[in-house]
């Protein structure tokens, strides 16, 4: 054998030389697996698209307005309008309620004619110490008349304005809408009302007065199950009522 070439007499033969042994391969390092949010992509199957997160809660709706909540909206002073500085008399709530009869509201087709109508006392106190002219403004002609819609109250006079309410056929009686606008300023003018009145003229104090339509048992229309009169529309908020622009009354024909 070729390993025993040129061996010398008397040596005994070289024992073969045994291989190294091969080192292991060392194992490839594991992928890290990306986490998965719970509910979308666990369990998902190899071809299928990956789940959309879950929707988010709804949000709660928000709660309905009172009608308190609506007609105080519908009186407060918008920004800018002074405080009223006389006295609305025997009128804490800022409001006047006109009662159907036992019969209901009786409607009218004309809006002139007054006889059924439902009139009731708005009185004003001057509590400054100056003669002060009014004018007051409704946002309805044809269902509201003032008598008289302008005047003079002197100092610690007490003045009654006769306010009246009759349906029409065209008009419901609708709550959380309607209501009077009473303005006022200082003045020694004697000169007949309506020409102190002029556009140009910048009231130094306002208040509202809400109107509320109730039926024969003193509950308010539309809130309950007893009707009269015209059926009242859904009443809107308090932000598309308070924008209604007051009107003023005719003068009176003498």
């Amino acid at each position: 054998m070729a390993a025993n070439v040129g061996k010398k007499p008397g040596v005994p033969p070289a024992a073969p030389a045994s291989p190294a042994p091969a080192s292991p391969a060392a194992p490839a390092p594991a992928k890290p697996t990306p986490p998965t949010t719970p509910g979308t992509d666990a369990g998902k199957k190899p071809g299928e698209s990956p789940a959309q997160a879950p929707a988010a809660p709804a949000k709660p709706a928000p709660p309905m307005a009172s009608a308190a909540d609506i007609r105080k909206k519908l009186i407060e002073n918008k920004p800018g309008e002074p405080e009223f500085q006389m006295k609305i008399v025997d009128n804490e709530n800022s409001v006047l309620a006109f009662r159907a009869p036992p019969s209901g509201f009786p409607p009218a087709s004309n809006p002139v004619d007054q006889k059924d109508a439902i009139t009731l006392d708005l009185k004003v106190m001057n509590t400054t110490k100056h003669r002060q002219t009014f004018k007051v403004k409704c946002t309805d002609n044809d269902i509201f008349r003032v008598r008289p819609p302008l005047g003079f109250i002197k100092p610690d006079e007490t003045f009654t304005i006769k306010v009246s309410f009759f349906a029409t056929t065209k008009t419901a009686a609708e709550n959380n809408k309607h209501f009077f606008a009473i303005y006022h300023f200082k003045t020694e003018d004697t000169n007949n009302v309506r020409q102190i009145w002029t556009p140009n003229v910048k009231p130094e104090g306002v208040k509202r007065i809400a109107a509320a339509f109730e039926n024969p048992d003193g509950t308010l229309i539309g809130a309950g199950p007893a009707a009269c009169g015209p059926a009242a529309p859904e009443q809107p908020n308090a932000a598309a009522a308070a924008t209604e622009k007051p009107k003023e009354n005719a003068p009176e024909k003498k």
